[in-house]
């Protein structure tokens, strides 16, 4: 068995777990979303904290449902420390950081640009099929942009861009929502 310390040592099963602390009655599928992790790898991650005493698992129905032991409530307690810990440490991005989050901050919003021209240019509404369609084209660049964004309050000079691009997202979805509408 490997150690459990490595397990909590990752971002993600620290993230699970957290995640499952913070939800009254959480089940696989709505920690696997939250946290944006595969059904399968959420599954063996919580599998291998139950083995390691972390939780157990209940069923209702035909739902499973997820509960913190209290020793899963003290790694909950102690990440939740750490991340305190962290929050009051001010941390800056290396020069090579910020320029590659620069790229990555224009690249995405040249693809959300490029979806814009694809798929809204001169319509003045939208079937549910092709709404989907453009929620599901921009899902992933939403979730992209929640994780660089705790990245970019560490670089200033990037919050700029970030702020056009959060912005550009926005209007694109809230145009999908009103053609949708209509």
């Amino acid at each position: 068995m490997e150690n459990p310390k490595k397990l909590f040592l990752q971002e993600k099963p620290a993230r699970i777990l957290q995640a499952v602390a913070a939800h009254e009655r959480p089940y696989i599928s709505l920690i696997a979303k939250e946290v944006d992790s595969t059904y399968a790898h959420t599954t063996n991650t919580l599998s291998k904290m139950e083995r390691y005493g972390l939780l157990v698992f209940s069923r209702g129905g035909r739902t499973k449902y997820i509960e913190l032991t209290s020793a899963g409530r003290t790694i909950v307690d102690a990440l939740e420390g750490l991340n305190s810990a962290f929050d009051g440490t001010r941390f800056t991005l290396q020069e090579k950081d910020v320029i590659e989050l620069s790229g990555k901050i224009k690249s995405l919003y040249s693809k959300i640009d490029a979806i814009y021209k694809k798929e809204f240019a001169g319509k003045k509404s939208l079937t549910v099929e092709e709404a989907t369609r453009i929620s599901r084209r921009l899902g992933p660049y939403c979730r992209e942009i929640s994780k660089i964004e705790n990245l970019v309050a560490k670089a200033p000079s990037l919050q700029k861009d970030f702020e056009a691009l959060k912005k550009r997202m926005d209007e694109l979805t809230e145009l999908r929502k009103s053609l949708t509408n209509l």
